[in-house]
């Protein structure tokens, strides 16, 4: 009780805004004004060298040694007053009448919606009535071959239709016409793109035989199943070649 009583008493000769500071604010109220009350005293101080000079200029009468001293006087009260007063601008800058406080932390507040988003309905499922399924190709519009000679070799020059969208042709040959396997099996080179050739030479066959061929699309830009077999209308009879 005795302790309360004694933090309570308050001093008569303080206003209330200087009862009502901290220690730090108060030393830096105290200290502002020590600091203030040196440079009043220093500028009294240099204008008292200043008169005191200016005195002693006009009484110097042509003395040049006293006109010297008088001038060195008062070059020093000019100079000490200029950085006095620089000084007194510094410190009045450094100091900040309202120095920040410590601030309070704020926790954010918690807003309410009243019509939260729920869960999503799932996609509906879309159907296709005429759903994408394998295209068959369309199969050359014809099959010939003619039969040739190039030196001793026998050979036949087969020639078909083009179909719009190939990139690939097949040939094969056969002796027995079943295929089953063929004797041949050619593949047309699929450049130049997209109009890979429609002939090929297959050579090397016997003398005086009948060979049966045929053609059909293997790769395409506008189907994805290899067409059907083109045929030609009757065997090729290769030729005697010397």
């Amino acid at each position: 009780m005795l302790n309360n009583n004694l933090l309570a008493i308050a001093n008569p000769a303080l206003s209330s805004d200087l009862a009502g500071m901290t220690n730090t604010a108060f030393m830096r109220f105290l200290l502002q004004g020590l600091i203030k009350l040196g440079f009043i005293a220093g500028a009294l101080i240099f204008l008292f060298m200043f008169i005191y000079g200016g005195i002693r200029l006009a009484s110097s009468g042509g003395d040049k040694s006293a006109v010297a001293s008088a001038k060195s006087i008062l070059a020093n009260a000019v100079v000490g007053a200029v950085i006095l007063f620089s000084l007194f601008a510094i410190v009045n800058l450094s100091f900040d009448p309202n120095p920040p406080g410590p601030t309070a932390r704020t926790s954010p507040t918690p807003t309410f919606d009243p019509n939260p988003p729920g869960p999503t309905a799932p996609p509906t499922p879309t159907f296709d009535p005429n759903p994408p399924g394998p295209v068959v190709c369309i199969m050359p519009s014809s099959l010939s071959g003619t039969p040739v000679c190039n030196g001793t070799s026998s050979d036949i020059r087969w020639s078909w239709g083009a179909v719009s969208g190939t990139t690939q042709y097949q040939l094969q040959t056969d002796r027995e016409g079943n295929f089953n396997p063929a004797d041949r099996t050619l593949n047309m080179p699929s450049i130049p793109f997209p109009n890979p050739p429609t002939t090929i030479t297959s050579t090397n066959h016997a003398f005086n035989v009948d060979v049966y061929g045929r053609v059909r699309v293997i790769q395409s830009t506008v189907c994805n199943f290899d067409s059907a077999w083109r045929y030609p209308g009757s065997p090729i009879r290769t030729l005697s070649c010397p």
